[in-house]
């Protein structure tokens, strides 16, 4: 059997103060899946996260992207399969221009000239901004923003894209868009958010956390009609 393209083995987190972040994790992700990390603010969802291309490393445990061990040696190889995209599009964006932006990681891949323009081309067309290469990523809308940051990861051609609330502070019609967006992207992806609409139409598989821990893992269908373990989870009210 192929290794899982992202496999947790007991990982733990425990912040310099002392805080537990993530205990004991154990979890599996097959190539091509859509799954969506979800719970209450403090859960961990966003601290597993960065763990998956190195930003932050175990306390205890390991983690493993297409079999490879996330480990510093790892770092570049790693990084070029699990692109993250974050929830504040302003903490990646930070060129001059879009090109800039979206060309930064193909660049620092040591990528020929021509190779990086294609990049920059097909990837701004996959989130449907063809045309912005000259535009300034500080003036653009929030909705545009968030697709100009997926587009510098797109570029990337990563294996698992790991996105951490895609759709907050989103309007309707912006947030329906990149979620269709997001269904158009034949990767693996692992998706944190508490938006339980989105969840409902991206991910077939939902995981639930709770401080620091794997409260439900299972199909997203199934665990949505589990009132009480959305309760458990910081995902619905109680009562």
């Amino acid at each position: 059997m192929n290794d899982p393209v992202i496999r947790l083995d007991d990982l733990t987190y425990t912040y310099p103060d002392g805080r537990r972040a993530l205990e004991s994790i154990n979890l599996s992700i097959a190539k091509g899946e859509s799954v969506a990390i979800a719970g209450a603010n403090g859960a961990g969802k966003s601290t597993l996260l960065m763990h998956l291309n190195g930003i932050i490393h175990g306390t205890n445990g390991a983690v493993k992207v297409c079999g490879i061990p996330v480990v510093a040696a790892n770092l570049k190889t790693i990084r070029a399969r699990v692109g993250v995209v974050f929830q504040n599009p302003d903490d990646q964006l930070f060129c001059p221009e879009v090109f800039d932006d979206v060309a930064f990681g193909p660049i620092n891949m040591g990528l020929p000239e021509g190779e990086i323009k294609k990049r920059v081309g097909e990837s701004l067309a996959a989130v449907g901004l063809s045309g912005y290469e000259k535009r300034s990523s500080h003036h653009l809308s929030l909705g545009e923003k968030k697709r100009i940051a997926l587009a510098s990861v797109l570029s990337m051609q990563p294996e698992v894209l790991a996105l951490d609330e895609p759709s907050s502070n989103l309007d309707p019609a912006a947030k329906w868009g990149l979620i269709q967006l997001l269904k158009s992207l034949d990767v693996t992806k692992i998706v944190v958010s508490h938006d339980l609409e989105l969840i409902e139409a991206l991910c077939p598989r939902l995981v639930i956390m709770s401080k620091g821990k794997i409260l439900a893992d299972g199909e997203t269908c199934g665990i949505m009609k589990n009132r009480e373990l959305l309760v458990a989870g910081g995902l619905a009210a109680p009562g």
